[in-house]
């Protein structure tokens, strides 16, 4: 994230999943999902127990609408499903009822802040679909921008 701040670029979100996802390696609490010759095309893993034949859909982390900057855009609003097409994409595609949409995200924030030695940024993510129901936010160090323009 302190690269895309100090490069300015716009990383829309973050996709995780790889073969292991809803096998008992990586087992998965989400709902939804597909099954078929989708699955057997993304992985040749067998799949977690009662599940054998589903593939969850990615995690997607939505990023901030803009890079951040002092003194005018400290907090930039993270995307939604709404405003990041390829996510709500992605959730339809997995057969998420849009009503869910909203848990299937993870959502990570950036704050920056101005000091004697230059910007220097925070990042906090928002995870979701833990088994207990319950978010988990992490927040990072604030970190220095190396190079600024």
């Amino acid at each position: 994230m302190t690269k895309i701040a100090a490069e300015r670029k716009v990383v829309d979100a973050f996709l995780f999943w790889d073969g292991r996802c809803g096998t008992p390696l990586r087992q998965c609490i989400k709902q939804y999902g597909v099954r078929g010759e989708l699955r057997s095309q993304a992985t040749d893993l067998v799949g977690q127990a009662g599940k054998e034949d589903w593939l969850p859909p990615p995690c997607i982390y939505l990023f901030p609408r803009s890079w951040p900057s002092v003194p005018h855009n400290t907090e930039p609003p993270i995307h939604t499903v709404e405003t990041c097409k390829f996510a709500a994409a992605l959730l339809s595609a997995f057969n998420v009822p849009k009503e869910e949409w909203a848990f299937y995200v993870h959502e990570t924030s950036v704050k920056a802040r101005g000091t004697s030695h230059g910007t220097e940024i925070q990042v906090s993510t928002v995870s979701r679909c833990w088994p207990d129901g319950k978010e988990r936010v992490v927040s990072g160090k604030w970190r220095p921008v190396k190079r600024e323009a």
